[in-house]
């Protein structure tokens, strides 16, 4: 890939691969059982909390000293698969000093901008329906595009949600429109703000390039055979401000509950996919009507963006 073009491999593809190859692995030494399955987990679990152990014994003054050295473990071994496949220790320890924060206050953030490329966005809050919904309309009320993004929820409750960010037109958010998008923020989680009014009223004064390049056809296709546990919702969409609230709303008012997303927008092409489970039964989408709703309701949402950020 990269060498067809610098610009043809990003980290986001780095993680895809990244992703398959661990998740491969693990179904290998499993060899399909369940039980050698889940030991196989278990022992990564540990090797990321022991890596993590050996990040902070390492930095001369850990800010969160003993506390973080014993909170390793318990972080470790509540994170999703798919987490502990994919994050480097050094991260890891990052997301761990959130997390205690997070727990504490009920949420926390971090900017992080790398010499090169776009930044770093992670958020993590209490979990609750809408979550993500109300993450994205902070961001793309104040200019800043979502390129990449994971979310994981961990165990007691805790979401931690990593972007990959920029501002329209490239580079990373300035600290200005970080602290406004973070100030939207805790009122939307606080209930002051209804995100609805906040993207439209913020959108509003916004201007968009016209943009020539070729349109792209929406698409929401459905797969409920990739994921044993959740229905997986495949959305392709020009990408546009909003976009990603538009469909994490949508996807809420339907009943529901992302578990995970994976977020791509290449050029002006967003490749989306959504995990998601009903959120009263807590299992797949089986009914093909409620499956054709959620399809609807997606498609729907798409349509309804105002014209101008199309």
């Amino acid at each position: 890939m990269a060498s067809v073009s610098p610009e043809n491999w990003t980290p986001w593809k780095a993680t895809l691969l990244r992703t398959l190859y661990e998740k491969a692995r693990a179904r290998l030494l499993s060899g399909g059982d369940e039980p050698e399955h889940a030991r196989s987990l278990e022992a990564r679990r540990e090797r990321l909390a022991l890596e993590m152990k050996r990040v902070l014994a390492a930095q001369p003054t850990p800010p969160g000293g003993a506390d973080e050295l014993s909170a390793a473990h318990e972080f470790a071994g509540g994170a999703p698969e798919r987490y502990v496949g994919i994050v480097r220790p050094a991260d890891a320890v990052r997301h761990l000093r959130l997390w205690l924060a997070a727990r504490r206050t009920g949420f926390a953030a971090e900017l992080h901008r790398p010499p090169t490329g776009e930044a770093e966005l992670t958020l993590v809050a209490k979990d609750r329906p809408g979550l993500l919904a109300l993450f994205s309309a902070a961001l793309a009320a104040n200019g800043i595009d979502i390129l990449g993004a994971e979310v994981n929820s961990l165990e007691g409750g805790i979401a931690l949600d990593q972007f990959v960010v920029r501002e329209t037109g490239g580079g990373a958010p300035a600290q200005a429109r970080w602290e406004a998008a973070r100030t939207d923020l805790l009122r939307l989680l606080s209930g002051a703000e209804e995100p609805a009014r906040l993207i439209q009223r913020r959108l509003r004064r916004a201007s968009w390039a016209v943009s020539a390049a070729p349109s792209v056809a929406v698409r929401v296709k459905t797969d409920n055979i990739s994921s044993a546990r959740m229905t997986v919702l495949d959305v392709r969409a020009p990408d546009r401000p909003g976009l990603l609230y538009a469909i994490a709303e949508a996807l809420h008012d339907a009943g529901a509950s992302i578990e995970l997303a994976r977020i791509a927008t290449e050029g002006n092409r967003a490749t989306d996919a959504f995990y998601v489970v009903d959120a009263y039964s807590r299992g797949k989408f089986i009914d093909p009507e409620r499956i054709g709703e959620i399809e609807s309701a997606v498609r729907a949402a798409i349509s309804a963006m105002p014209a101008e950020a199309r």
